[in-house]
């Protein structure tokens, strides 16, 4: 199982503990989800295909793979702390509240959803860019940054 919030009113079997303990297990097993040094490559991959299923005329599919990307970028925010604390947040789901969190980052991401896939490639590694390139030099921006131009001409 996994929790991120609990409430136990009456606790006659040690019900408090063991939800603590899988609270606990839950955040520990998605913060090492998290930090991979393969995170962006894994984006570029994700909108790459994403572009290839679009291009062959798979629009559903396609559309689905971006949301994947949008996933992927959210958990990147997380993992190299990108996005604002806050009480609201929901540690098993990165896009819970995030527009209340977030006004205009949730917007964004939003639009990229009404995009053609390859605008919403590019849109998507502009942000990252924008959002994460300065605190994470050590990550394949290069790659990104391939895969974005790539994108440009092939839209």
């Amino acid at each position: 199982a996994k929790i991120d919030r609990f409430r136990v009113l009456i606790d006659r079997q040690a019900i408090n503990s063991l939800a603590e303990s899988i609270k606990l297990q839950t955040h520990q097993q998605q913060m090492s989800g998290l930090v991979k040094s393969d995170m962006l490559e894994n984006l570029c991959l994700l909108l790459w295909t994403a572009y290839e299923r679009w291009a062959r005329g798979e629009r559903l599919s396609s559309q689905r793979y971006i949301q994947f990307a949008v996933d992927t970028f959210l958990d990147l925010l997380v993992a190299h702390d990108g996005l604002k604390k806050s009480s609201m947040v929901d540690q098993l789901d990165t896009r819970r509240r995030l527009e209340q969190r977030e006004p205009e980052l949730g917007h964004e991401l939003d639009r990229i959803g009404r995009l053609t896939v390859p605008e919403a490639g590019v849109a998507l590694i502009d942000i990252a860019q924008r959002k994460l390139m300065a605190r994470t030099p050590e990550l394949a921006w290069e790659k990104a940054s391939v895969v974005k131009q790539w994108l440009q001409g092939a839209g």
